[in-house]
């Protein structure tokens, strides 16, 4: 039994009130669903399991099932992991960039100055989905991966760690990967910057 477990999930509900259920995630992809009513039924029995509780929702029935009202921009999910730890709150505009990225990525801009950088810029949500890529990144990614996850990227090329230096190889240019952590009002951003060696 892990009712203090329970009693901890719980809690994150009072941060997000509009929520019927917790989002799961495991290595930033959608694992599935801990609903709200389970964990109650768990903790009322004494008898809960994190585990046999995720319910498997495809993530185009989630906005149906999630949420308890109507959503609005100060909208907040809880995302836990596997064993309910609290990973992120993130904003409602951060589920629809993982969740609706065809609607979102439709209304994302970034400022014109950036894309004619020659450093190759990627820019990502918290769960690493790609949302923006400059003229650079483009370059040395031979191909669109906007809406992939950064690691199908990365994966393509040669990585090395020297020291605290990510150097990144790709054809035969060398690169030292910067990655920055970016927060906007409702929104985290990831930033990977190529610069050259």
């Amino acid at each position: 039994m892990e009712i203090e477990l329970a009693q901890k999930l719980l809690s994150f509900f009072f941060k997000a009130p509009l929520v019927n259920a917790l989002l799961v995630f495991e290595d930033n992809e959608y694992f599935g669903v801990v609903f709200k009513r389970d964990i109650e039924m768990g903790l009322r029995e004494g008898n809960f399991q994190l585990f046999e509780n995720i319910s498997t929702i495809r993530a185009e029935e989630l906005t149906t099932v999630l949420f308890a009202q109507q959503v609005s921009s100060g909208t907040v999910i809880p995302v836990i992991d596997k064993v309910g730890n609290l990973n992120k709150i993130i904003s409602y505009e951060e589920f629809e960039s993982h969740f609706h990225f065809d609607r979102f990525i439709a209304d994302f801009s970034v400022a014109p100055v950036i894309d004619s950088l020659d450093t190759p810029i990627m820019v990502t949500n918290h769960f690493k989905r790609i949302l923006y890529m400059n003229r650079g990144a483009y370059e040395i990614a031979e191909k669109d991966f906007t809406g992939w996850n950064i690691s199908s990227l990365l994966k393509q090329f040669e990585i090395e760690i020297s020291g605290d230096k990510m150097l990144v190889t790709a054809g035969e240019m060398t690169y030292q990967l910067h990655i920055h952590f970016a927060m906007a009002e409702n929104f985290s951003y990831h930033v990977y910057q190529f610069i050259p060696v």
